[in-house]
């Protein structure tokens, strides 16, 4: 008599397992498929921004520096539009802006290299670029809010798809004019599209330049 409450006790008690297991269990038990994990923006990255504002030669209309030209001036723009805004603006352009299409991820590296061309606090610091008098020469101009830290570094970097270039190491100097300010001249290898890449402290900053077109 004692063994057979037993045996129905345990019957009852996985009846009631049973009853209440998750839905999430059942629904996979059955074969259904479970709701999809929600999609994860990654966060904006100037560099990546660099890169494709190079490749796709926004600088031939908005300017060398973003300074305006047949474009509007877009240095200084983050003062005007928000992150989310700059990229609407890039993904629904108003002619004459073509419409490269651009993903919103894209879009917002984009955005977030146009947010810092002029420059920051601390060690974040402004970079420019000054065509010379020579087709293969410019001066690289690099500007803090206010002292420059102890160690900067500046290399000029060939962008070519499918070929690997030995970076040019840029000498920047004080700049007597401005205690804020290094500069520094480069004399380009051949003309193509070059990045420009600042180093200050674990500030990274990027500027695509166009040479010799």
């Amino acid at each position: 008599m004692h063994r057979l409450s037993i045996q129905l006790g345990t019957a009852a008690c996985a009846a009631v397992a049973m009853f209440l297991a998750p839905t999430a269990g059942a629904a996979l038990a059955s074969g259904a498929t479970p709701p999809p994990a929600p999609a994860v923006t990654p966060t904006p990255d100037a560099a990546r921004g660099a890169r494709l504002v190079q490749t796709h030669g926004c600088q031939a209309c908005h300017g060398a520096s973003f300074q305006g030209g047949l474009g509007p001036k877009l240095s200084g723009i983050e003062h005007r539009l928000g992150l989310e805004e700059i990229a609407e603006r890039i993904l629904h352009p108003t002619a004459p802006m073509p419409n490269f299409g651009f993903t919103r991820s894209q879009a917002l590296d984009i955005a977030a290299f146009l947010s810092g061309l002029d420059g920051g606090s601390g060690t974040v610091p402004t970079v420019t670029f000054r065509p010379g008098p020579g087709t293969l020469e410019g001066t690289v101009v690099v500007r803090f809010s206010g002292a420059p830290p102890a160690r900067v570094s500046a290399v000029a970097i060939m962008h070519m798809t499918g070929m690997t270039m030995p970076p040019i190491a840029l000498h920047l100097r004080p700049d007597p004019a401005d205690p804020h300010r290094l500069t520094a001249t480069v004399h380009f290898s051949m003309a193509g599209a070059w990045i420009i890449r600042i180093t200050a402290g674990t500030a990274v900053r990027e500027l695509p330049v166009t040479i010799g077109s």
